[in-house]
């Protein structure tokens, strides 16, 4: 019986999907591979769930889990790999990865808020690294020309996106879910403003991929994202810009500027093949897969504690000039609160309704982004 995996796709799967036949020979195990977009590795997955079937093993984002667990659709791993070494997991990871206790998914990445900026604009224009909100807008003013950006960040109407402004007002203070619509608009309105005012052309439509994308070419002074990018923007073959960045983890009055994200794989309860899945798994976190995922994908954020203290991949970073990079990436998993992001069975309808405000107020057809949030959280049943 073949083993169906899901990915979403992504730089975090890349490993996967590249030595998916070596892991098939290894294992003795038909393997069939499919990486899917991110509606479809939750609607699409959804959608199977409900009829008691789909892949074996699947990518799960923490902000899923309420929701699986809620139904039953996930196995724990303490019984599918009860041996796993979580010591060696970052302890973020293991919590992000975990719903009342449970460990459900194998985490293979942890992220945090980060600010990267290019160094060489901001000494050029006599600037400062940017270290809170007030200070970011300020310099996205600053850096702003009519073919480049002064500041990039997610936009788009989806719930990907509602994780940047969820973690700017929680870093403040406040709850973009539950705070009086003014004082939630108040919150965000620097950050709508900035990417409205010194963002790229299509900052209402932007995603992951486009936000990092006009910072590798050029096109864009700075991002707020997730601590994610480093592995890209120095990477020669796929970077204008190496060397060229600085790394820092923004605080506001409350804490770090939030944007917490991990995800991992997690074996479906209605698998068939639970102990072939246990071996893939046992395969994807196996040195070896780990060492070639750093050496050959420059991937170094993986959630592992240990990772770093190997020499080869310490070699290769200084080999990469990651140095102030991986300092900034320790910094950015060190201040994460999960307790910042909502932990609802509802996350993905909330933040479509919420984004599709926000996305508005950057579009400039929502003229009122208080009154837009109110109405979002209304359309979402969160007000009567």
């Amino acid at each position: 019986m073949a083993l169906t995996v899901w990915l979403k796709a992504g730089y975090t799967v890349e490993v996967i999907e590249r030595l998916a036949d070596e892991a098939q020979d290894e294992l003795g195990e038909s393997v069939t591979v499919e990486v899917v977009d991110e509606a479809t590795a939750h609607d699409g997955l959804v959608e199977l769930a409900r009829k008691g079937e789909g892949p074996d093993i699947a990518t799960v984002s923490f902000w899923y889990l309420p929701e699986y667990a809620a139904n039953g659709w996930i196995a724990p791993v303490a019984e599918v790999d009860p041996d796993i070494a979580l010591d060696r997991y970052h302890p973020r990871a293991v919590e992000a990865m975990s719903f009342d206790g449970t460990l459900l998914g194998v985490p293979h990445t942890l992220i945090g808020g980060m600010l990267a900026a290019r160094r060489d604009l901001l000494d050029g224009a006599g600037l400062a690294i940017p270290r809170g909100p007030e200070e970011i807008c300020a310099a996205a003013a600053a850096l702003a020309r009519p073919a480049r950006a002064g500041l990039v960040a997610r936009g788009a109407p989806d719930f990907p996106s509602y994780g940047t402004f969820n973690g700017w007002a929680w870093a403040k203070g406040i709850s973009l879910l539950d705070a009086p619509p003014d004082e939630a608009a108040e919150a965000i309105g620097d950050l709508v403003a900035a990417l409205r005012d010194h963002g790229a052309p299509n900052a209402a439509a932007m995603g992951y991929e486009e936000a990092g994308a006009e910072v590798r070419t050029g096109r864009a002074a700075m991002i707020f994202d997730t601590s994610g990018w480093g592995n890209y923007f120095e990477d020669p073959a796929r970077s204008s810009v190496t060397g060229r960045i600085s790394y820092s983890v923004p605080w506001a009055s409350r804490a770090a500027v939030q944007f917490p994200y991990s995800e991992g794989l997690a074996v479906m309860s209605w698998s068939p093949s639970k102990a072939a899945a246990t071996r893939f798994l046992s395969w994807r976190h196996d040195e070896r897969t780990l060492l070639r995922e750093c050496l050959e994908q420059h991937r170094f954020d993986f959630p592992r504690t240990d990772l770093r203290d190997w020499s080869r991949v310490a070699e290769h970073a200084d080999e990469l000039g990651l140095g102030e990079y991986l300092l900034a990436l320790a910094a950015s998993w060190d201040a994460i609160a999960l307790e910042s992001f909502p932990v609802r069975t509802d996350f993905t309808e909330v933040g479509r309704a919420i984004m599709g405000a926000i996305s508005g107020a950057i579009a400039r057809t929502e003229p009122d982004l208080a009154d837009g949030i109110a109405q979002a959280r209304h359309r979402a049943g969160l007000t009567a």
